[in-house]
């Protein structure tokens, strides 16, 4: 099962034009272009805005800070455009 979070932190730096590189985990980095959070449907087809989906429901895995758990995710639906935004996600 994946789970989702989200942190408007990072979805700001997601949009940022100034920040040319995405650094994964693992310290690759590649040129990237800017976009706004992902949409994940839920088990009941809810859309939730995420910025992180990973396998635990109690660490997010970033150092943004503001991270909130946001729920069990099923499907990735789309990638918001910069600035889009969703209804804030509630915290589970």
């Amino acid at each position: 099962m994946k789970h989702g979070w989200y942190s408007e932190k990072m979805a700001r730096f997601m949009e940022d034009e100034s920040q040319p590189f995405q650094i994964s985990a693992i310290g690759d980095s590649k040129r990237r272009e800017p976009r706004g959070p992902c949409v994940y449907l839920d088990a009941n087809g809810r859309e939730a805005m995420l910025t992180n989906v990973n396998d635990s429901a109690t660490e997010c895995g970033t150092f943004w800070g503001d991270e909130m758990y946001v729920g069990p995710v099923s499907k990735w639906a789309r990638n918001l455009r910069p600035g889009e935004r969703l209804p804030a996600p509630e915290p589970s």
